[in-house]
C-alpha cells in the first residue's frame, strides 16, 4: 500500500475489490445528523504503529451489508488510502499491516462508509508513529 495517495493523479490502494464509487465522493462526504455507524476504535487516544496490526471497531445502526474503510489526514484534504473495500459490516476489522511508508502524525482519521457512499462516520483524529 502506498503512502497516502492524492487525487492528482488518482492513485489509491486497492486491497480487495475495485472501487465502486468515485474517489471524490468519499473525499467530499459530509457528516449527516443521523449517525449510521458509531466508531469505537480508533479513538482520539489511539496510536497506530507503522508495520504493526491495527484494530478497527464500530457499531452499525442500520442494515448495511458492506463498508469501505478509508484513512485520511486533516492537513491534506486530498490525501487518502483505502484501507479495505467491501468489508463485512460486522463491526470488526484488523488492518494487518499499517504501512511503514506513512509519515508520523497526529492528524489521521478513519472514515467508514457504506459502499454506495450515502452513509458514514468519521473518527476523531488519532496518531500514527514508528
Amino acid at each position: 500500500m502506498p503512502i497516502l495517495s492524492t487525487t492528482s493523479p488518482p492513485m489509491v490502494a486497492h486491497l480487495s475489490r475495485a472501487m465502486s464509487m468515485p474517489s471524490s465522493d468519499f473525499l467530499q462526504y459530509k457528516m449527516s445528523t443521523a449517525k449510521t455507524f458509531h466508531i469505537k476504535s480508533p479513538s482520539i487516544s489511539t496510536v497506530w504503529h507503522r508495520g504493526a496490526a491495527a484494530l478497527i471497531q464500530w457499531e452499525c445502526t442500520s442494515n448495511i451489508s458492506e463498508v469501505r474503510l478509508v484513512l485520511l489526514r486533516t492537513t491534506n484534504a486530498n490525501a487518502y488510502a483505502i484501507v479495505a473495500d467491501h468489508v463485512e459490516n460486522n463491526g470488526f476489522f484488523v488492518f494487518s499491516h499499517v504501512p511503514t511508508t506513512l509519515p508520523s502524525g497526529d492528524d489521521y482519521f478513519l472514515r467508514i462508509l457504506s459502499m454506495d457512499g450515502h452513509h458514514g462516520a468519521d473518527t476523531s483524529c488519532f496518531s500514527i508513529r514508528s
